[in-house]
């Protein structure tokens, strides 16, 4: 899913106020994660590195962990409901990200994912769906909950239009729905299970995504796991800073993921192509015929 910006940002100065800039603090973050190709492992029948996207297993040894995660110090600010679109691939939704986290969060040192977490396919359906804390969903494996607001309350649905408000004018979320679904899908948007529940939007999204997958929208659109930092930090504006310095690990399989694409990118001396220069090109290329001198231009 992407969203697009609301409103302009203010920038803070992360290192010397009590007061910490989202975006710069993520900015540090992932300039400052190093490349590192981990062994990859056999996980759900397939070769993979980092996660698996089909049982949200980290794959990367837990001693490797940030320690937030390992010692399960970072918390989220509330219950997060993540909803993949039909047709969406998981290995591409960052959501699914998220649920990795959040599964680290409530694993033990025997076991690096509770039972709870295998996301197993029966009859097209996924049988265990989450943690605590995060659930994910899915409009292709019709498992989407019937929301009720009397027993859901203080639920928002993180979504961008007319009518929605800031999250910081909320008094108390305590869950948060969000669709990890292209713009351009409109189905899930106008679901009627999301209906009864109020939007909100992030006040001060930044300019630009990190994400090195690109889309024919413009500017200003995030990413899922984007979206929902930013989203967890608005929330927390009253969390000491120390807590609030450690939602940045949210983002930490999402920097891995950043360095390699970077690193590899520098390797074939190529824009990286979480620029916004490499996007609109791959959005120029797109536009073009296959046969067209530009397009064979940009190519080479």
């Amino acid at each position: 899913m992407k969203f697009q910006r609301v409103s302009g940002s203010v920038v803070f100065n992360a290192t010397m106020s009590d007061e910490i800039n989202a975006e710069v603090l993520l900015e540090e973050y992932l300039s400052s994660t190093l490349p590192r190709e981990w062994p990859r492992v056999e996980c759900c029948g397939s070769s993979r590195s980092l996660y698996c996207p089909e049982c949200f297993r980290i794959l990367i040894p837990r001693e490797n962990w940030p320690s937030d995660l390992r010692e399960g110090t970072m918390k989220f600010p509330f219950h997060i409901d993540i909803v993949l679109g039909k047709k969406e691939r998981k290995t591409c939704a960052t959501g699914v990200q998220v649920a990795a986290i959040a599964g680290a969060l409530e694993s033990t040192e025997d076991s690096q994912v509770e039972p709870s977490l295998s996301l197993q396919k029966d009859e097209n359906r996924l049988e265990s769906n989450g943690t605590e804390m995060v659930k994910l969903y899915s409009f292709e494996c019709n498992n989407i909950p019937t929301y009720d607001p009397d027993i859901f309350p203080n639920t928002y649905v993180l979504f961008p239009e007319q009518g929605s408000v800031p999250i910081t004018s909320v008094e108390k979320i305590d869950r948060l729905i969000v669709l990890d679904i292209k713009w351009s899908k409109q189905s899930g948007k106008t679901d009627s299970r999301f209906r009864s529940f109020p939007r909100v939007h992030l006040d001060s999204p930044p300019d630009q995504s990190h994400y090195w997958r690109w889309h024919s929208e413009g500017f200003g659109m995030l990413s899922t796991i984007e979206a929902i930092y930013f989203a967890a930090m608005e929330a927390t504006t009253d969390w000491n800073v120390s807590d609030r310095r450690r939602l940045i690990n949210i983002m930490w399989l999402f920097a891995a993921q950043h360095a390699i694409v970077k690193k590899k990118s520098e390797i074939e001396d190529r824009c990286v192509p979480f620029s916004e220069g490499a996007k609109i090109e791959r959005r120029l290329l797109r536009q073009l015929h296959p046969n067209h001198p530009s397009r064979r231009a940009i190519l080479r």
